[in-house]
């Protein structure tokens, strides 16, 4: 009687085991895709604190997010004329661009590289294409770039300012021996972000999703590299 009783215990445990799993958001069918872990970033060891600066620091009342999608600290590309990722949620206000050498070491090299003003059409994720704009970035270099959004062309000190490092590196030593354990056959945004090279895993996955833009998956691989690097307000803004 008693090791009945055991028995339709532990039926009834794994009936209510299996309800639960089946009813709950997180199932969706248990396929592999939808319980894939998201991507993982491992920031490159390069020994300087944080540089990110977060906008929406520098003006009264209630001024509109803009960021550059970036870790605190330098985050490397592969490219020379690499693609970049920021975020603003208003698009009312002109935006200014500037790029320089983040430690120049001469008169010439405290020129921006590059400096102009842009205005965007929407809010949400924008890409700034240094290709483009015959931007060239020199190797082993770190660079850093600011967005602001020009709240009053009258009184600059007034915009609300977005900065952040980026340094292009070759793809040899450690970033080669790394990119090439990931995966023998292709590079991908997981792979890229996973070998510390961060500008080039956000380009990869934003191009995916430009491309699939009902693949949830993509979306919220972004979302959880947002996240990782303490960007909640882009998490945010992405969905």
């Amino acid at each position: 009687m008693m090791n009945s009783l055991k028995i339709s215990l532990a039926g009834l445990c794994a009936s209510a085991l299996y309800l639960t799993l089946a009813s709950s958001p997180l199932n969706l069918g248990m396929t592999q895709t939808a319980l894939a872990a998201p991507p993982a970033y491992k920031p490159p060891t390069v020994g300087s604190p944080s540089r990110r600066v977060g906008g929406g620091t520098r003006t009264k009342g209630t001024p509109p997010m803009i960021t550059l999608l970036a870790p605190p600290t330098t985050a490397y590309t592969l490219q020379t004329q690499p693609v970049i990722y920021w975020a603003i949620s208003e698009s009312k206000y002109p935006i200014d661009i500037q790029l320089m050498e983040a430690n120049p070491d001469s008169i010439e090299a405290m020129q921006p590289l590059l400096e102009k003003q842009i205005s965007i059409d929407n809010a949400g994720i924008q890409k700034l294409d240094l290709k483009a704009m015959e931007v060239t970035l020199k190797p082993n270099v770190e660079y850093e770039l600011f967005i602001s959004a020009i709240m009053d062309p009258d009184n600059r000190g007034q915009d609300v300012i977005s900065s952040a490092i980026l340094k292009s590196v070759p793809k040899t030593g450690k970033v080669a021996s790394c990119l090439q354990q990931a995966d023998k056959q292709t590079v991908t945004y997981e792979n890229l972000a996973t070998c510390g090279i961060w500008y080039d895993a956000i380009a990869e996955l934003s191009t995916q999703i430009h491309t699939q833009k009902d693949n949830a998956k993509l979306k919220a691989a972004r979302r959880a590299l947002m996240m990782q690097v303490k960007l909640p307000e882009v998490a945010e803004l992405d969905k």
